[in-house]
């Protein structure tokens, strides 16, 4: 604005006559008289304001008005006094003065006689101005006066303001319509394929819930925007055929895991037939206490153990280890099972020969190039020699009578399956009666945790020496804790297989008879003779005769009656601990004599009932008694220490 008021007033001051403004400038000390009080103002005003000046000032005003300045006016600076006296003005405002008049000038004003371009000036009544001055000259180039063309900032403002409201309402009508298009465009490319696209959806999610699989939803839709969205409806057609077949595919392979897991189902039960699992499994020896048990990592495993009696004197102890896990190590390990099985029942040889065979004829056909460790062992149950030999197994743990159980680090041959023509070493232990045999796989000592870190032997052998006199399955429940303790939440990646055998020494005599009175003297014969075997002292053997006495003379008498049946006693004295067993089994009555209720003693025989003082002699003499009903038999139970 500096700039275009200062080309205005360059502007201005050409285009006016020197010479005539020098003719006003020397009219105007018949003003200035005029208005010192020298003359009338007006009519000197009258004569002052000719033709021309009229012409002039409305040029002035054209000027004024086409370029929107608020005032042109014609004077001279008086610098010497700080006053501006009028020669032309134009100016329409309460501001004007007519010519011959002065008004002072503070400092800016001055100096913008002296500047080529405009200032901003601040006038009396608080208004800005700019303001831009050019020299007008006469013919001789004299500065006769300067033609000052003035722009009111407010003005500027004020015009400013009409053109941004003009400029605001054209960008808000053209942003109403550019929305309505935009609005009807975005509807059309964007808002209704999304609305199809949901719709597809919706319609989808319905027909599953509803078990329909066939119907296509994405693929029906006709969107051709040409642009993301048509891509995102291809893509969700894709997407609905390809789950589709996923569907189908999955399906199918859900069905084929299915029958998998009922072949694997099936495959580890008949594995677990396959394994002794009855327990007691002779209940008719009681010469040795065993108990053994298999957790797979997976459905089926490649551990097992085996026990069975080759005689009647001769029990043989299986305990081995396939190489790898699943369904190959399962069929292998039932191989050689039946081979060890086998071979162990074609006659008493030594452990170690029975290992050779076997080895043989594994090594005959192993495509699959796997292999077994196995320990295997020959008990003779009535001296209790044991023969075994290691196929590279784990070491068996013992413990003797009243001891600990600690490892028996036999000698180790090579693995069954590894290398034909192979030699096994066997050797030979005494077990004595309440001696303990421990049989592991490696999944014992190997058990690991989240840590890594495993199990060991040593712990193994901590959570069997908490109880070792305990029976064999708690015996082996107590190893199982203490895996599953230690390994915590970590993943079972290996088979765990235990077995634990106590060797009892001889085995129970028996007799079976007729449930008859007359028959007493017979069972007392066989009684006592036990009883003088084991060199029992008569004041015990009169109490054990009276027991058995009471006891018999009750099954012979209420048993059976009115008729008569069998009853099996049977005898047996430990050695070391002397604690005499004798058992009493009969198919009659289910009775149990352990709850009658002691007669009382301290009344008089007229006051008492009958019956029941024989069985509470036998309860004061016997230091333990026991009642069972199994398989259709009364089982009694007496121990006494001899």
């Amino acid at each position: 604005y500096r700039t275009k008021v200062s080309e205005l007033a360059v502007m201005t001051a050409d285009l006016i006559d020197g010479e005539q403004i020098g003719q006003y400038v020397k009219h105007m000390d018949m003003l200035i008289d005029a208005i010192n009080g020298h003359g009338s103002y007006n009519k000197a005003l009258a004569e002052y304001k000719d033709e021309s000046y009229v012409q002039l000032a409305a040029v002035l005003g054209e000027i004024a008005d086409h370029n929107h300045l608020s005032s042109i006016f014609i004077g001279n600076p008086e610098m010497s006094s700080g006053k501006f006296r009028f020669i032309v003005n134009t100016d329409k405002s309460k501001r004007y003065r007519e010519p011959g008049m002065a008004v002072m000038m503070d400092e800016n004003h001055m100096e913008s006689y002296e500047k080529p371009d405009g200032v901003i000036l601040k006038q009396a009544d608080g208004e800005y101005v700019c303001s831009a001055s050019a020299p007008i000259r006469n013919a001789s180039g004299d500065i006769v006066a300067y033609a000052v063309c003035n722009l009111l900032i407010t003005d500027v403002l004020r015009e400013s303001i009409r053109f941004l409201a003009r400029y605001v309402l054209l960008l808000a009508v053209i942003a109403v319509a550019l929305g309505y298009f935009m609005v009807r465009h975005l509807k059309k490319v964007i808002v209704e394929p999304i609305n199809e696209m949901a719709s597809a959806a919706e319609n989808y999610i319905n027909d599953r819930r509803n078990g329909e699989r066939e119907t296509q939803h994405f693929s029906g839709l006709k969107i051709s925007t040409g642009d993301e969205i048509e891509n995102l409806s291809l893509l969700m057609a894709d997407m609905e055929q390809e789950l589709r077949e996923y569907e189908e595919n999955l399906t199918a392979v859900t069905a084929e895991k299915e029958r998998i897991g009922t072949e694997l189902n099936l495959a580890s039960q008949i594995q677990e037939g396959m394994l002794p699992s009855i327990f007691p499994p002779f209940p008719g020896r009681s010469e040795f206490d065993i108990f053994a048990g298999m957790q797979t990592a997976k459905e089926v495993g490649g551990d097992f153990y085996d026990f069975f009696l080759i005689d009647d004197d001769h029990l043989a102890l299986v305990m081995a280890d396939v190489s790898g896990k699943g369904v190959p190590a399962a069929l292998f390990m039932m191989a050689s099972k039946i081979l060890l099985n086998n071979f162990s029942l074609m006659s008493i040889s030594s452990p170690a020969v029975i290992l050779e065979k076997v080895n043989h004829h594994i090594c005959m056909n192993n495509r699959a190039e796997l292999f077994v460790t196995t320990w295997l062992g020959i008990l003779e149950i009535s001296s209790g020699r044991l023969r075994a030999a290691n196929a590279g197994h784990e070491y068996p743990a013992i413990c003797r009578a009243g001891g600990r159980f600690e490892l028996y680090k036999d000698k180790h041959g090579f693995v069954l399956g590894g290398m034909d023509g192979m030699r096994y070493k066997e050797y030979e232990l005494q077990l004595r009666a309440g001696d303990t045999l421990f049989l592991y796989t490696d999944g014992v000592p190997e058990a690991a945790n989240a840590q890594e870190e495993q199990f060991g032997t040593d712990r193994m052998l901590a959570a069997l020496n908490m109880s070792p006199d305990t029976n064999m399955q708690t015996l082996l429940d107590n190893v199982r804790r203490a895996i599953d303790q230690f390994v915590g939440e970590a993943e079972q990646f290996d088979d765990i297989t235990m077995l634990g055998l106590r060797y009892r020494g001889e085995a129970m005599k028996k007799i079976t008879i007729e449930a008859k009175r007359e028959n007493l003297d017979m069972v007392l014969a066989f009684i006592d003779g036990q009883l003088e075997a084991a060199e029992c002292d008569m004041r015990t053997q009169m109490q054990l005769d009276i027991a058995v006495e009471e006891i018999f003379v009750n099954i012979a008498s209420y048993a059976y009656a009115p008729e008569t049946g069998n009853v099996v006693i049977g005898m047996q004295v430990q050695a070391e601990s002397r604690m005499a067993e004798i058992t009493f089994a009969d198919s009659g009555i289910p009775y149990n004599p352990l709850e009658r209720e002691d007669p009382d003693i301290t009344l008089s025989a007229e006051d008492r009932e009958i019956g029941g003082l024989g069985i509470f002699m036998v309860k004061k003499t016997m230091d333990e008694m026991r009642y069972d009903y199994k398989n259709g038999q009364n089982v009694r139970k007496n121990k006494k220490k001899l």
